[in-house]
């Protein structure tokens, strides 16, 4: 089954806890991912700012890990979660694998550690395997669902 059309019939996007790592299922709210896109005037290929601007306008998590689009290979990306919903304002993915989650005070921590850069698995090497781990993942269901 062609993934845009996997993506169309569920509307779920798979992703990770990044503390405890359970693996759930949240849906993507699309009507609220493009109300706050045009409320912080998202701009394409700038994922991480899109979503720091919206988390702090929802007072949301910041999340940070791999979005899988409907054509193509694994991409790294930063999207929120508010309200246990995945909001996108970039519309990247329909698969979505976080690595990191923050808080909007964690954020603000994060970028006062990184000198205002995101994305944070820059700065961390902690996590990396995790990361890899995730990506490894994203590209599992890529292979799953391919065309």
């Amino acid at each position: 089954m062609p993934l845009t059309s996997l993506a169309r019939q569920t509307r779920l996007h798979i992703h990770y806890q990044p503390h405890n790592m359970i693996r759930q299922i949240s849906p993507i709210n699309l009507s609220l991912s493009r109300i706050v896109a045009r409320c912080i005037q998202a701009t394409t290929h700038n994922c991480y700012r899109n979503a720091h601007l919206a988390t702090r306008l929802l007072n949301a998590h910041y999340l940070e890990g791999w979005a899988l689009p409907p054509h193509g290979q694994p991409v790294e990306h930063g999207w929120l979660e508010w309200r246990n919903q995945l909001i996108d304002p970039t519309f990247i993915g329909w698969g979505y694998f976080p690595t990191y989650r923050f808080n909007l005070i964690e954020l603000n921590q994060v970028l006062d550690r990184t000198q205002r850069q995101l994305p944070w698995h820059w700065f961390n090497s902690t996590q990396a395997n995790q990361h890899q781990t995730n990506y490894q993942a994203a590209l599992t269901q890529h292979n799953r669902y391919r065309v």
